[in-house]
Parts: structure tokens; sequence; C-alpha cells
């Protein structure tokens, strides 16, 4: 007997953040005149990120490096991407242009431009930032902003089937507290069919759905510095960050998961 059938396969999203992780707001920079930060993970000598700054504290371009954990991975350490960040005449973020490159044994195999658009409504306040990939006229990853209180949604699309729904709450409109909503994330299973008598085993890609609710737990000391970060995921406890500063009270490191590190350079 000969079945017939078919396969649906979903293609699973890569995107990246615009905005990724704030760790200070723009005003503890600026006011400790920081003009660069250097952002290391896994060891202080695996540098990450660094961020540029302009006097205000805002962020100016962002340099992303790939990921290296030993010796001989920081070889072939190299600059994956690179964002820009663009505002109006009265200091509003209005657009950030991301360009990635993509590596193989050293070398560029692709390159990408991307476009981050802000949206403010009539009272200026924040109201959306839309992710563009290359020429798209379409966005497919999209953050909507409401206050009192401040929280944001992201939300991903895969042309028109959403393949994340997150939403974020913040302390003192900062800090995250919590992330809960749903994401599809791409499985393989294999399935064994009969076609003519014979048995044939082929995989079946499809996206299975998950869900999350992650509470972050932060405490502060005297000062509103946060110390440490309890993370709860569905009422059972997945890590404790620790957060240690530096005399002029700028963040020096972060520990319990990944460790990260951070160095300052600043205005004359």
């Amino acid at each position: 007997m000969k079945t017939f059938f078919s396969i649906i396969f979903f293609v699973a999203i890569n995107f990246c953040f615009a905005q990724d992780e704030r760790y200070q707001p723009d005003s503890v920079y600026a006011n400790r005149k920081v003009r660069e930060i250097k952002i290391f993970m896994n060891s202080p000598k695996d540098l990450s990120r660094i961020v540029h700054l302009n006097e205000n504290g805002q962020r100016l371009k962002v340099e992303n490096f790939s990921a290296s954990y030993d010796k001989k991975s920081r070889k072939f350490k190299s600059l994956q991407s690179v964002s820009f960040y663009n505002y109006d005449n009265q200091n509003k973020l209005i657009k950030i242009v991301d360009s990635s490159s993509y590596y193989e044994n050293s070398h560029e195999i692709s390159y990408e431009i991307g476009n981050t658009i802000f949206e403010y409504d009539k009272d200026g306040l924040l109201k959306s930032e839309k992710y563009f990939k290359s020429d798209d006229l379409e966005s497919y990853r999209q953050i909507n902003y409401s206050y009192l209180p401040y929280q944001t949604n992201l939300i991903v699309k895969n042309d028109t089937i959403v393949t994340l729904n997150w939403i974020t709450e913040y302390d003192k409109d900062f800090y995250i507290s919590r992330e809960y909503g749903f994401s599809f994330q791409p499985k393989v299973e294999y399935l064994k069919i009969v076609e003519n008598g014979k048995e044939f085993t082929i995989p079946h890609n499809y996206l299975e759905r998950h869900e999350t609710d992650l509470y972050y737990n932060n405490k502060f000391d005297e000062n509103d510095k946060r110390i440490s970060s309890d993370l709860i995921n569905k009422g059972h406890k997945v890590h404790k960050l620790e957060y240690k500063y530096f005399p002029n009270d700028l963040l020096k490191s972060e520990s319990g998961y990944v460790p990260i590190y951070f160095e300052y350079v600043y205005f004359e």
C-alpha cells in the first residue's frame, strides 16, 4: 500500500534586538561623563561589546563582537555587527541602523542591513519601535510601549504567524522585573512511513510552543542600586544574579549565569 504524505516546513526566525540590554540609566553615565562602555562576557579578557555614548549618556554606536571563551577562540574573534543611533533635535531616538556580518572559517559570507524606526505619541512618549530587515517594507519585529505602569510588548511574526509574543514589566521604570508570554521554537521529530512495502524514516520539522513566566525579584540598596536578582520561572528558581559596583557607582560585574564585566572610558 502506498502512503501519501505532505510535510510543512516552518522557518525559524533569527532576529537581533536593536536595543540590547541597558544596564544602568542614561543619567548615570551622563553624570559620570562616561564616553565608552566595554562589556566582557565569560571572562575579563573576552570582549563582547563596545558602547559609545554622547554627553547625555545616550548611545551613539554599539559594536558587537563574536563570542570567545579561551585563548584559541579569541584568535578568531571578529566584529559581527555595528548599530548607529540617530536622534532628532529634541534628543529623542528616532532610528537605529544595524549592519551585521556572518562568517564561516573567519571569512565573511554574508552582510545584512536593518533599520529600527521609533514612533512617538502626541505627548512625546515612545509608542512603538519597528524593525525592518534589509529592504523589507513590512516589519516582522515590533515592540509596543505602554505606561502607568510602564511595560513593553514584543511581537515577532513570520509572515502572518506570530512566533513570539512577550510582555516585559519593570521596576523603577527601568530594570526588568517580569517577562512572560510564548514563543515557537523549531523542533524535529522522525516519522516512519511505508511506501511500496518499504519502511522509511523521514524528518518532520515543526514549531513547538513554549510558555514562559519569569520573575526577577530585584533587590536594591538604599541608593536604589540593584544588588541582586532571583530569577524564578513558573515557581522554580533558575538563577541568582549578583551585581558589584565601582566606587563611583558604575556597574563593575554581573555574576550568577554568564559572567559579565565592565570597563569605562570617560570624557576629558
